[in-house]
């Protein structure tokens, strides 16, 4: 499939067709939402996120948005990691940083046939805390997307 153009924060590929049904009608059918790290208190450590097998989704692309809670010293960056094995990961960009509290670090991935994925949240100072970290899968080619178990979804129609 050729990528779509590229434009604003998140890229959603809608060159799919369900026997007739557009999947714009509801952009949670198109994409998976994932927890990928809980909360955690403030620390001066780094956060490993669960890993993503885009396989599963037939997926190329995820978005990983980090929400950090405090921080009054040093940098939150969020950082995403690639790999073919889910043994060996490589960082890829030089990652999203925040230095000012109740904001939000994200990094949008487009994997290139990478099958797995991860972020890691570099804490560098003990004040830094994070309201967790989420996963949006995009790019998928298993159209409706199930989402997983953790995620309840609702759409809605505006009467």
């Amino acid at each position: 499939m050729a990528a779509p153009a590229r434009g604003g924060l998140l890229l959603v590929s809608i060159s799919h067709s369900l026997s007739g049904v557009c999947p714009l009608d509801s952009l949670i059918k198109t994409v998976a939402v994932i927890r990928v790290e809980d909360a955690a208190a403030a620390g001066a450590t780094t956060l490993t996120t669960d890993t993503i097998d885009l396989a599963s989704y037939r997926a190329d692309g995820v978005l990983f948005v980090a929400g950090i809670a405090a921080l009054t010293a040093g940098t939150a960056t969020l950082q995403a990691q690639h790999s073919d094995d889910d043994s060996t990961y490589t960082a890829v960009g030089s990652g999203a940083a925040v230095t000012t509290a109740q904001e939000d670090a994200a990094v949008d991935l487009l994997a290139n046939g990478k099958r797995y994925v991860q972020a890691t949240l570099t804490r560098s100072d003990a004040s830094i805390a994070c309201n967790g970290i989420y996963a949006i899968v995009y790019r998928c080619g298993n159209l409706p997307v199930t989402q997983p178990a953790t995620t309840t979804v609702e759409s809605v129609v505006n009467p």
